[in-house]
């Protein structure tokens, strides 16, 4: 939701207010549901959540494991928790590079298309609104990567199995469009090595994507 609201910040829209709003009163819910297990699984915690100030939605606290430092996770007794947010944690950065990869492609692949067949000045308005959408769509995932990655350091992740991610890590060389000047000597970002899916060349992505659906 964090990713919507800066959208919204920089590109006012209509539809995203709406989304943001929506998206605000499910979290609220969920994070009602979510304090009342908390009393029973993490009951230790109790006065931190009573402490915590009225705030937005997406400023809430969710006081997880990897809100603590590591060598207070035996105060609060989450240490078992520790563990099981950890795994979760893997999984989300797992899908967000996932979805990261086919959202850089899906980007790549309007942006192709508009330079190649989109040339009226209404059908370029239409084109530049959906690749902006593309682009929020990568950058969402990009954040939920990101917060991935600094919840297990968190939890006292010490290897190098999910690394930091930079714009950089994202630059995937398009074989469909001519190279420009520079292009052979850029590598392709780790993104494009890790992962299920992240060997997958382009045909073999939208096969795998039409048997998944």
């Amino acid at each position: 939701m964090q990713s919507k609201v800066r959208q919204q910040k920089t590109h006012p829209l209509l539809n995203l207010e709406e989304e943001i709003q929506g998206e605000r009163s499910r979290v609220r819910q969920q994070i009602k549901k979510w304090r009342r297990d908390q009393r029973e699984i993490m009951p230790q915690v109790g006065d931190c959540v009573a402490a915590l100030g009225a705030c937005e939605v997406a400023d809430e606290r969710l006081f997880l494991p990897s809100d603590f430092k590591v060598d207070t996770h035996y105060q609060y007794g989450i240490e078992r928790l520790t563990v099981e947010e950890m795994k979760l944690r893997e999984g989300q950065a797992h899908d967000a590079l996932r979805d990261l990869r086919a959202a850089i492609k899906y980007g790549r692949t309007l942006n192709q298309h508009r330079k190649d067949h989109v040339h009226k000045q209404g059908a370029v308005t239409r084109a530049k609104a959906i690749i902006f959408d593309a682009h929020a769509k990568k950058s969402f995932q990009a954040d939920k990567y990101r917060a991935a990655r600094v919840a297990m350091v968190a939890l006292g992740r010490t290897d190098n199995t999910f690394p930091e991610l930079n714009d950089e890590d994202m630059y995937t060389k398009d074989t469909m469009a001519p190279h420009a000047l520079g292009d052979g000597s850029k590598t392709e970002g780790w993104i494009w090595n890790v992962g299920p899916l992240g060997k997958m060349s382009d045909t073999e992505y939208e096969d795998w994507t039409k048997e998944s659906k």
